[in-house]
């Protein structure tokens, strides 16, 4: 995320992140990144009041945006208040990175509203293998994708037994205009409404379906590595 140049020295807003949690990795980008304006959004509002305390706490109230709300609702809004800003050049950010289970939605609202910057900006994605984001994956590190992609094999900060996938993408501008997106393959398809159901469980509120999901994540994850190797999709 150094790649998002010092907000004295770019025309670009500096970096969005979409899933908040308790505001830990926004305090870690602004702590990379100095001078560069973290703009966060959150859904819960529990976590939204701990990350505001915490930002406070650390002194960085008015480098650490957080905002309240559904990423589908919030990034039409967010793009509103870029281009009524005339303190910056491009209504954009140079950096996003994306932490949460939604990343082809959120995706398509960051392309639809021109978000990240057109050559250069820098997409980070957690999480993408126990997700199984094969869609996203494959617009960012397929064939036709309009980005230089790397997946990188990390271990999760809760089970360092398990392992998890974070994609590095750097946007690159085409030199020969519009080009066709290689449809996604059927059997990513199939993983990706996998994907979706199981989601679905795990945010269901009450019950045991969080349980029951959690408990399948290791064997999920396994399956869905080695349908995304297939497809060409892994790490270096």
């Amino acid at each position: 995320m150094r790649a998002g140049p010092p907000a004295d020295h770019s025309d670009t807003f500096g970096v969005l992140e979409i899933g908040t949690y308790c505001g830990n990795s926004a305090l870690r980008l602004a702590a990379a990144l100095p001078g560069v304006r973290v703009t966060t959004l959150e859904l819960d509002p529990i976590l939204v009041a701990i990350a505001r305390a915490i930002v406070a706490f650390a002194g960085l109230w008015g480098i650490v945006d957080v905002w309240t709300g559904h990423s589908g609702l919030l990034i039409p809004r967010l793009k509103r208040r870029l281009v009524d800003d005339p303190t910056h050049k491009r209504p954009c950010f140079s950096a996003i990175f994306m932490d949460r289970w939604g990343y082809d939605k959120d995706m398509a609202l960051i392309e639809e509203h021109q978000l990240l910057q057109e050559s250069g900006g820098v997409l980070v994605a957690d999480n993408v293998l126990t997700t199984a984001a094969a869609s996203f994956l494959w617009k960012v590190a397929g064939p036709t994708a309009a980005f230089a992609s790397q997946v990188v094999a990390v271990s999760e900060v809760a089970d360092n037994s398990l392992e998890d996938w974070m994609s590095v993408s750097v946007s690159m501008k085409r030199s020969n205009g519009f080009v066709v997106e290689a449809a996604v393959p059927t059997e990513l398809a199939e993983l990706q409404a996998e994907s979706e159901r199981l989601r679905q469980r795990v945010i269901v509120s009450g019950g045991s379906g969080a349980e029951v999901a959690k408990s399948e994540k290791p064997a999920f994850a396994q399956h869905a590595k080695a349908t995304l190797a297939r497809a060409g999709i892994g790490p270096v």
